[in-house]
């Protein structure tokens, strides 16, 4: 059965599709990908910087869930943010790195986020935060 490429949205849009403008456009594309890449460290230092307030905070107080927790918070963020900066010379490094990352932020932020709620040092809403920011970091 002879594949119809009619139906598909490439070949419909652009029927004079050849090789020449399909790595012109592949290229951009990576172009783009790069900018946005360097531009994402600093999103990440960002990050860091937020567990690092909350670590200095004393929230959390000193017991070894808060100490694992945040430090495996603070090491997540900082793989991302190596990560952003690793990619583009050594992409299979880069995304090995954004696969631990972001899991190891979210676990960090959980434990952490336990810990905030069971010092009770912060009241309201507040102490709930570093834990309902945990699954933010899955998506980074």
């Amino acid at each position: 059965m002879p594949l119809d490429l009619s139906r598909y949205l490439v070949e419909w849009y652009r029927p004079d599709l050849t090789d020449e403008l399909l790595e012109l456009t592949t290229a951009r594309i990576d172009d783009s990908a790069d900018r946005l890449s360097a531009g994402g460290s600093s999103i990440h230092l960002g990050e860091l910087a937020g567990v690092i307030a909350l670590a200095l905070s004393g929230a959390a107080v000193n017991g070894w869930l808060a100490r694992i927790g945040l430090g495996a918070a603070m090491l997540g963020q900082l793989l991302l943010v190596a990560a952003e900066l690793i990619y583009p010379s050594s992409p299979a490094i880069g995304d090995q790195m954004f696969n631990i990352g972001p899991p190891l932020s979210a676990i960090g932020l959980l434990l952490a986020g336990v810990a905030v709620i069971r010092a009770r040092r912060w009241g309201s809403w507040h102490r709930f935060m570093p834990l309902a920011s945990a699954p933010t970091c899955s998506s980074s």
